[in-house]
């Protein structure tokens, strides 16, 4: 009984870390208007993992400059 509640235990630890590898970021329609708002023409298909992070970050950033920082990651 031992050997199987661990083994249970092993197999809930093993599916956990499984899951989280494959979670993609992705920007939610809040976000979509407000680089849409800053960027008017921003093309946001096709986005990197590594984009998707970086126009997260420089919308909820500070604000100064955020146009420009969302314009150098697109491009």
């Amino acid at each position: 009984m031992k050997t199987l509640a661990i083994a249970a235990a092993a197999l809930v630890a093993v599916a956990g870390v499984a899951s989280a590898d494959t979670y993609t970021p992705t920007l939610s329609r809040i976000e979509i208007s407000e680089i849409r708002s800053l960027v008017p023409n921003a093309d946001l298909s096709d986005l990197s993992t590594y984009q998707v992070v970086a126009l997260q970050s420089a919308i909820h950033g500070d604000d100064s400059g955020a146009a420009a920082q969302v314009r150098a990651i697109l491009n």
